[in-house]
């Protein structure tokens, strides 16, 4: 190829590569080899900047609109590019059983299935559309054309679980059925469910299932609405933003809840547990996760100030991460790791003990 058009894939290639490693969401699609592949393609089939063709391309910035995409490419355009004959069903009808089995797995809390009862699930949704079509036959094209459903250890599942969660929003959102989301809300298997169902639905949608979430009130429906609220569109009429931002204060008001409790109380450590979980969910870590770099940096700054506010506040100074702030940036502290000031740091905070650092078990939780 000539000179400019290989430092035109260069380009491309690099503005991809920057875009898997700054994104999250892409990142954990690409760990997987299969789904690397699928971002590739959609990736070279985005339409370019008509004008400038060397502008990195963008991917959608948001899951459903990527998932969106993903299928479009797998159900419609893989088999042209592959040229291998397509069963009778339209692209569209075939997402619509693809729908139907993915909220059937999800209702059975199945993240995967054997093979006979998938058949068997297949043909009661196929009979919808076509009932000549033979279940075998749709598996086969799903498994190796568009490569939507993959087989592991004799059972078959979706190309990634989250696939499985929109399209089982997809068909509850066209069902009509959000009273299934509020049903099974804190069942964990649902959250991607819910949360993908969030990214698809108007903002007068988002408003009604998250006031709903919060009438059911206990620490994991809170927990949800502010996860859905994370999904929420970015760009609203402001009638419908004002509402949004209302509906913000009181899941705010209700997830920090447990946390004023403890610290009114002076539970330091129940405290410290429940700050943890709720740094947790902004970041979409479960709790026996960690915090990596990216986490830290783009956690959000309004929760950070909250979690702030309200320790310094009952520990009457004593206790908050803009105390710690001040103690490690007066003994030299930057962004830059030194482990000398690190240890002083333990040292002052009383995390450390004549040079040796104390597990959590150990330390000191009172004022």
């Amino acid at each position: 190829i000539g000179r400019e058009s290989a430092r035109g894939a260069e380009g491309k290639a690099s503005g991809l590569v920057r875009q898997l490693q700054d994104r999250s969401e892409l990142n954990d699609l690409a760990k997987n080899p299969l789904l690397l592949n699928i971002i590739v393609n959609l990736h070279y089939h985005a339409p370019c900047d008509p004008l400038d063709s060397s502008r990195s391309i963008q991917l959608p910035q948001r899951r459903a609109e990527l998932y969106r995409d993903i299928f479009h490419l797998q159900l419609k355009e893989r088999p042209k590019v592959k040229g291998v004959y397509r069963i009778s069903l339209s692209p569209e009808d075939s997402q619509k059983v693809l729908q139907k089995l993915a909220l059937y797995m999800v209702r059975e809390n199945q993240p995967n299935i054997e093979y006979q009862p998938l058949l068997e699930q297949l043909k009661i949704d196929l009979s919808s559309f076509d009932e000549s079509i033979s279940s075998v036959d749709f598996l086969k094209q799903i498994e190796q054309v568009s490569e939507l459903l993959v087989k592991r250890d004799d059972r078959y599942e979706f190309a990634h679980l989250s696939f499985q969660g929109y399209l089982a929003a997809l068909e509850i959102k066209e069902r009509q059925q959000e009273q299934l989301l509020l049903e099974h809300c804190q069942e964990p298997w649902w959250k991607e469910t819910v949360l993908l169902y969030a990214a698809q639905s108007s903002a007068p949608q988002l408003s009604h299932l998250i006031r709903q979430l919060c009438d059911v009130g206990t620490r994991d429906a809170v927990a949800l609405a502010y996860q859905c609220l994370q999904e929420s569109p970015r760009k609203v009429n402001p009638e419908v933003e004002a509402q949004l931002q209302q509906l913000k204060s009181s899941v705010q008001d209700l997830r920090y809840q447990k946390l004023a409790e403890h610290l009114q109380n002076g539970e330091w450590k129940q405290a410290d547990e429940e700050t943890l979980r709720l740094m947790l969910q902004p970041v979409g870590k479960e709790e026996a996760q960690w915090f990596e770099v990216e986490d830290i940096d783009n956690f959000p700054c309004e929760d950070l100030r909250i979690l702030d506010r309200l320790w310094v506040d009952y520990s009457k100074g004593r206790f908050g991460f803009s105390v710690q702030k001040n103690i490690y940036q007066s003994l030299g502290g930057t962004r830059a790791y030194n482990e000398k000031i690190w240890n002083a740091f333990g040292d002052r905070v009383g995390w450390r003990v004549e040079g040796d650092w104390l597990y959590y078990k150990d330390l000191t939780f009172d004022l």
